[in-house]
């Protein structure tokens, strides 16, 4: 068990922190919508904003260990969940807006594509080892 856990260290990090973040960007999304009533797309853009800038801090801590610029890895990272948040939010749009499936549904299996999409470019494009 223990030799498993050294060989996924970094997939286990990932998806522990992921869970978190995803957690902080439900509870954010939830309370915006359901306390607050802000439609679909501006409480998603929120909570999106809100998850990224934790997941930024714990994956390069926790997850990553970024050695690398602290600028450079923080404009890769929201670039790449600039792109993920922009997918997440057009198929909010279209599925709950357009097609009325119900939006915690639409959320939590989009939110699949999405912790894999961020896992890919946090590990090969941000927070990389580059050359000094």
């Amino acid at each position: 068990m223990r030799a498993f856990f050294q060989k996924h260290r970094q997939i286990i990090d990932y998806l522990f922190w992921g869970a978190a973040t995803t957690a902080v960007n439900y509870l954010v999304y939830f309370l915006l919508t359901r306390l607050l009533f802000l439609n679909t797309v501006p409480a998603n853009v929120i909570a999106w904003a809100i998850s990224v800038i934790f997941a930024f801090w714990v994956n390069r801590a926790f997850v990553f260990h970024g050695e690398g610029n602290l600028f450079t890895e923080f404009f890769l990272f929201t670039g790449g969940r600039v792109f993920s948040g922009v997918l997440e939010t057009g198929i909010l749009w279209l599925f709950v807006d357009i097609l009325r499936f119900h939006d915690m549904l639409v959320k939590v299996i989009t939110g699949v594509v999405v912790v894999i999409l961020n896992y890919i470019f946090s590990k090969f494009i941000i927070f990389v080892k580059r050359g000094k």
